[in-house]
């Protein structure tokens, strides 16, 4: 019997073992084991594909005369898979399989909105196979017809082959091989899920009422206040402040519009680092340890802002969970009304989504009833991967058009060229996004402004053969528009805004600006930290702990724009 059914069946369990392990593998779509260049990490898929059904299919055979054993392993390959195909379809149909995502949102989600949820999955799968599987299954169903007329013989050696491949590539870049199989991302994702939600419940019972909250108290000298906040946007890959190529060409034509400042630092070259600055009255830095608090001891700008009377937002197209993501999903959530557009978890590739997604939600935001708003718009805007960032319509430059700027660097080629001329389409495509919120605000008759600045920056080729995250690229762009409304209401704030535009100081005091410029008072503003008050007071910028300026944060050269003038009154 074993024999015979060696003969008959082996052939196709080990096909359609290998197709579903590619798929496990792969993801399909965009595994980022295809994203590498090369063929070799595409022969390593195949090759651990063959593994997994080469394994399977000889313990199958070795099993056939315990009927109880034979019956266990069909019963595991038969749930193998079923969770590839539902992962493969999840991709395919929502953009997220398997994945922390989809565990977070099964965990989130409440029967009714199960139900709610349920008749959209026909029609989700439908699509999924009309567009993509129906070309798969007709592939495989081909190579089966192949399989059942090669001889055994043939069938042992290509097995054989792209086994050892596979073994090859595993001993040579295991972490990958490991990373990207289904049982890892299934074992990841549901640890992933319940470290957040530790992390949540954690920050939940440290939450603490608003201190001295008697003491607030607002003009409201704007109604509608947005905070766009853009990720890894280096100030000088702006033409806004000097740089060669038209970048930001919708900023640049209403530059005597807006308040440029031109020595602002992040307080960290990581997203993670600098979001709980940003959002809360937290630091930069400390002049020592002992003065050095938890971050959730600050109180943070949403709930301030509620005291003040304002309706809180926040819209973000970066993820909520993920080994990439960063305490902002627990910083806003106790902002009023939270979205995230995008994608989720940072560890769902396929899921990323441009920053105009965002757009729609902005417009619902600041048409919301309430009288007063503040609205943050979180930007995944020049984030790593900088193709990803904007539609295939959108490339701005191309390799064409950086080459004459950076050909006297030693480091550069063309592939390096390409990559730059990426980065600055990514913030050409900011740019436009800034631009309809601007124009939103112009035509209104609410006093309105918006602030605009990046996380941090990024090193793209500029200094040296890297391209990254540098703890000296953290000048980031930093950008005031105020409507005509806004201006000729607070006169005495345009005059001390547009006085301030080159003084140095950190994105970690922004929260002082925002109390500054709404004409807020609060017991733990500090006016020596806003960059607008008469009572401003230089004072060392740290960044990761360290001062600017010291211990081989060696400043970078300022560029700088002629300086506003403290107009009342600009056009929009």
């Amino acid at each position: 019997m074993k024999m015979q059914w060696a003969k008959r069946y082996s052939q196709i369990v080990w096909l359609v073992m290998m197709a579903v392990s590619l798929m496990a593998v792969a993801n399909i779509i965009e595994c980022d084991i295809l994203l590498q260049s090369g063929c070799w990490p595409i022969f390593g898929t195949i090759g651990i594909a063959a593994i997994k059904a080469t394994v399977f299919t000889l313990i199958l055979e070795l099993s056939v005369r315990r009927k109880w054993v034979f019956i266990v392993v069909l019963s595991l390959g038969d749930i193998y898979i079923f969770l590839t195909l539902l992962h493969c379809i999840g991709w395919l149909a929502f953009g997220f399989g398997i994945s922390r995502t989809a565990l977070t949102i099964i965990y989130e989600t409440n029967r009714r909105e199960i139900t709610e949820f349920l008749p959209m999955i026909g029609p989700g799968i439908f699509n999924a196979f009309s567009r993509n599987v129906l070309l798969f299954i007709s592939g495989f169903l081909i190579a089966l017809d192949c399989a059942l007329n090669l001889k055994k013989k043939y069938y042992r050696v290509i097995a054989g082959v792209l086994s050892l491949v596979g073994i090859i590539y595993v001993a040579t870049d295991y972490r990958n091989a490991f990373r990207n199989s289904l049982a890892f991302t299934i074992w990841s994702s549901a640890k992933g899920v319940v470290q957040d939600v530790a992390k949540t419940r954690s920050y939940m019972a440290n939450i603490r009422p608003l201190p001295y909250a008697d003491s607030t108290r607002s003009d409201h000298r704007a109604a509608n206040v947005v905070v766009i906040i853009g990720e890894s946007a280096s100030r000088d890959h702006l033409s806004l402040y000097g740089y060669p190529l038209k970048t930001t060409p919708r900023m640049d034509a209403i530059a005597d519009s807006l308040f440029i400042f031109n020595d602002a630092v992040a307080s960290s070259f990581t997203t993670s680092y600098n979001m709980p600055r940003l959002l809360s009255f937290m630091p930069s830095g400390w002049k020592n340890a002992e003065e050095e608090r938890p971050w959730y001891e600050y109180p943070s700008v949403f709930t301030l802002f509620q005291r003040f009377g304002y309706h809180t937002e926040w819209i973000s197209n970066q993820e909520k969970t993920g080994n990439l993501s960063n305490l902002s999903a627990i910083l806003t959530q106790s902002a009023d009304r939270v979205k995230y557009g995008g994608k989720l978890c940072s560890d769902d590739v396929s899921a990323y989504r441009c920053d105009e997604l965002l757009l729609p939600y902005y417009f619902e935001a600041i048409r919301h009833e309430a009288p007063y708003k503040l609205i943050f718009l979180h930007l995944l805007g020049s984030h790593t991967m900088y193709k990803m960032r904007y539609p295939d319509n959108r490339q701005a430059f191309s390799e064409e058009d950086v080459w004459p700027l950076v050909n006297n660097r030693k480091w550069m080629d063309s592939k390096k060229a390409r990559t730059i001329a990426c980065y600055d389409s990514s913030i050409a495509y900011t740019d436009s996004i800034i631009d309809v919120v601007r124009k939103s605000l112009a035509v209104s008759k609410s006093p309105c402004l918006f602030v605009y600045l990046s996380d941090h920056g990024q090193l793209v080729y500029d200094d040296r053969d890297y391209d990254g995250r540098d703890e000296r690229y953290v000048r980031v762009p930093f950008v005031i528009y105020a409507n005509d409304a806004y201006r000729k209401a607070n006169p005495g704030l345009i005059s001390r805004i547009a006085a301030a535009v080159d003084r140095p100081f950190s994105t970690a005091d922004m929260i002082y600006l925002l109390i500054s410029l709404t004409g807020s008072e609060y017991m733990l503003y500090d006016s020596r930290r806003d960059p607008v008050s008469p009572d401003f007071q230089s004072s060392p910028r740290y960044v990761d702990c360290d001062v600017f300026g010291e211990r081989g944060l060696k400043e970078l050269p300022v560029s700088r724009r002629k300086t506003q003038r403290p107009a009342t009154e600009h056009g929009s």
